[in-house]
Order: structure tokens, then C-alpha cells, then sequence
């Protein structure tokens, strides 16, 4: 599989690494919060040479700390995160790009890249429902405005040819790469995946192309280490699109791939996982952005217009119109909470659109505790009886909440409540 990529004294060390653990690590918004709070909040936590990523020991937990529910980490692969800096560097200069990430669950890449810079317009998709819908969980939990879809990737063609700066492919693959992390793909891996997945693979990168505005930036990546999907699709894809060009490989710790066609992260050599890259520019250039089919736009009940769409109504000034014919499951922050006999009028997201005019309370360390796993607060709660505001940690919203003679009910909803 690595013939041509590393060699000698390399391929040993990547070798011996394949029985050590694998290294854990998350990205973070270092605008928003700064590596000594996550510190003092996960004491295992080390610095990288990235602004933005923390590694940690295997074996440590985060899905249950106070960040973590706050949307202010989001666990992810060290070599996963390069992959989403590398695009957001190749993408400064331009803050209003529309992004697609076709097969997006769980997500992590568009959080990272979200971390990093603030699109126009990013639409997360997924094509399996159960995927979609962790997706919008935790595209929810880091407070992104994003759209969610389950749709097939290749029928946005359909409407959005030529309509997007960049298209994140983190395609379908056999999963070699992720053999230490989990030993399952070690023990389900076989050639056959591999040949299952090429054609899978190039169909999308098709879809990719015809989707991306010219001047635009397609992110290839697989956790795979065979040649077959990756070198080669890379090359295969360039012959049939003559008005591509791959750009040059990163020099982070990576390794040049085959022919110099994207890059490798490889256990050993780099602190994260098997990863391929590969970033595609569409030669030309696009005079404006198409413009944006609109919604009819409601009143506004805050300082922002919303829309309705889905028996629900929405905030989101750079949603299209068009994106409503593929599958839209989240489109942007959803404004009230449908639930029956909801003790909240507001949708959850709701509390992580920016400007809204509610009171905020800063909650301590040991009150968050409680608050995220569902409990209410004695606390005193004079200025905030009777009145909806919404209760944070470290500055990020965790939920609404409610003053009401001194105890602060709770409105975080129950599937996102931490347990033990």
C-alpha cells in the first residue's frame, strides 16, 4: 500500500507505531477560548503546534466535560484537523465562501474548518438518515450555522452546478488508516473493500467537480492507505478533468504521496491517524456568486428576519431557497421548539445565534455540572425570575434557563444531557 511513499528506516517506525495507542485530541476556537481555560478544565491536555487543537493521553475523557457540552471542543484526529486548516488557509480571503461537505458525518471537519473562519453558507450532508441526524446534533452542539441535509450528494447537481467555492469529499472508504484506532476496520479489512469503494469514490469526485464555482477548491481525503483510493483516484480524476490541478503537498509532518499527488498522514510519523489529502483547484475564474434563491422572509421576532421551512422557522440570512429539495433536516438556528407541552418556547439552537436579547448567566464550575446533566440550580436567582436568558460556561451557550425563586430551571433537552 505505502510502496513509494516511505521507505527504510520510516516505514519501520510507522510500522512499530501500529501497536502503540493511538493519540486523542480535539480542536477548539482559539478566538473564543484559550488553551490555558481548556487546561484548567482537562488537566491532560498538552499543546500542539497548532493554535486550535489540544492532544490528550488514549484513554481520556472529554464527552463528559463542561466544554465539551458547551460546544467549545469538538473530539476529533490530529490528521483529520490538518486536512480542515489546510483548506481554511487555502480559502483565506475569502470569509463569504459557500461550502459543502458532501459526506459529512459526524462532522468534524466542518467544525474544525468553522473554527478557523465563518462561511456564507455551509451545508453539512450526509447520506445515511441516522448519520444526518448525528450530524445536526453535533452541528447544533458547536452552534454552527449550518445547514443540515440527508440527501444523496449527486443530485445537488440538480440545482448547484458551479455554486460552491469549496466541496469537502471525505469519501466513503475501507478504513485501513484507522486500524489502531479501532481494531474492528483491522479485522473487517480486505481487498475487496477496497475495490467496493473506487467506484463509489469516483463517482463522487464527478459530483465534486460539477458542484465546485471555477477558482474553486475540492478537499479529497480518505483514511485509507491504499494506492487505489487515493493516488490513483487523484490521477484518474486529473485526466478526465484537464481544467484541474492538484496543488502542492503541505510540508506539517505529512509525507508527499505517490507522484506527488496530495499528502499522507502516517501513524508514527505524525501524532494522529492513517489519513490521505489531497486538495483540487478548478482552474478559471467565476466573475460573482451566483445569487441566492430566497425563502419569504417573516417578521422579525428578534433583531434578525427568519423563514419557514419544515413546519418550523428558521434564522439563517445565507440559506438558498433551493437547498429545501434536498432533504433538509436544520436550516440555520431553528427559532421555537415544537415539542408538546415544551417548558421552552425557543428551540435549543436558538441559544447559539449571536445578538439575541436575553440576559446571560455565567454559571461556575460547579454549577454547570449539574446543569448538564439536566439537573436544576439553587442559586440566587434575583434578575432573572420569571424571565428567559440563557446559561453559559466559559462564554458558550449550554442551554435556556429560567429564574424561578431562587432555582434555575433547566431547559437542556434530555438527548443532550450528560451521564456518568
Amino acid at each position: 500500500m505505502l510502496s513509494g511513499v516511505v521507505s527504510g528506516l520510516d516505514f519501520q517506525t510507522f510500522l512499530s507505531s501500529l501497536d502503540r495507542d493511538p493519540v486523542k485530541g480535539a480542536c477548539f476556537d482559539s478566538e473564543r477560548i484559550s488553551f490555558a481555560d481548556i487546561k484548567a478544565e482537562i488537566p491532560e491536555a498538552s499543546e500542539t503546534e497548532d493554535d486550535g487543537y489540544f492532544e490528550y493521553p488514549y484513554g481520556t475523557v472529554t464527552g463528559n466535560k463542561p466544554l465539551y457540552a458547551a460546544g467549545a471542543i469538538y473530539p476529533m484526529d490530529h490528521s483529520a484537523y490538518k486536512v480542515a486548516k489546510h483548506l481554511a488557509m487555502l480559502l483565506k480571503g475569502k470569509e463569504q465562501a459557500r461550502i459543502l461537505d458532501m459526506c459529512a458525518a459526524p462532522g468534524g471537519k466542518s467544525i474544525a474548518l468553522c473554527s478557523l473562519l465563518t462561511p456564507a453558507l455551509l451545508v453539512a450532508n450526509d447520506l445515511s438518515a441516522k448519520r444526518a441526524g448525528i450530524l445536526k446534533t453535533n452541528m447544533e452542539r458547536a452552534g454552527l450555522l449550518a445547514v443540515v441535509t440527508n440527501s444523496d450528494p449527486k443530485d445537488f447537481a440538480v440545482d448547484f452546478q458551479g455554486y460552491f467555492d469549496a466541496v469537502i469529499l471525505d469519501a466513503p472508504c475501507s478504513g485501513s488508516g484507522m486500524s489502531r484506532k479501532k481494531e474492528k476496520m483491522a479485522d473487517d479489512w480486505t481487498k475487496d473493500k477496497v475495490l467496493a469503494c473506487v467506484p463509489i469514490q469516483r463517482a463522487l469526485l464527478d459530483a465534486a467537480y460539477g458542484l465546485l464555482r471555477k477558482g474553486g477548491i475540492l478537499s479529497y481525503s480518505t483514511c485509507s492507505y491504499s494506492r487505489q483510493e487515493d493516488e490513483d483516484q487523484i490521477s484518474d480524476f486529473l485526466k478526465r478533468h484537464k481544467d484541474c490541478k492538484a496543488m502542492r503537498p503541505c510540508k506539517d509532518g505529512c509525507v508527499a504521496g505517490i507522484d506527488n499527488l496530495g499528502e499522507r498522514y502516517l501513524p508514527g510519523l505524525f501524532d494522529g491517524e492513517g489519513q490521505y489529502s489531497c486538495f483540487i483547484v478548478k482552474l478559471g475564474r467565476s466573475p460573482v456568486n451566483e445569487p441566492i434563491a430566497s425563502l419569504p422572509v417573516k417578521a422579525a421576532e428578534f433583531a434578525f428576519p427568519s423563514f419557514s421551512l419544515n413546519g418550523n422557522d428558521w434564522v439563517n440570512p445565507g440559506f438558498d431557497a433551493r437547498l429545501a429539495r434536498h432533504g433538509v433536516i436544520r436550516a440555520g438556528y431553528a427559532l421555537l421548539d415544537k415539542e408538546q407541552y415544551a417548558k421552552c418556547p425557543y428551540d435549543w439552537d436558538l441559544c447559539h445565534c449571536p445578538s439575541l436579547p436575553f440576559k446571560r448567566l455565567e454559571l461556575t464550575l460547579d454549577q454547570v455540572l449539574k446543569f448538564i446533566r439536566g439537573e436544576d440550580i439553587r442559586m440566587d436567582t434575583k434578575g432573572y425570575d420569571g424571565i428567559i436568558a440563557i446559561a453559559t460556561f466559559k462564554g458558550f451557550p449550554l442551554a435556556f434557563c429560567r429564574g424561578v425563586r431562587g432555582r434555575l430551571r433547566n431547559f437542556l433537552p434530555k438527548g443532550l444531557r450528560v451521564k456518568d
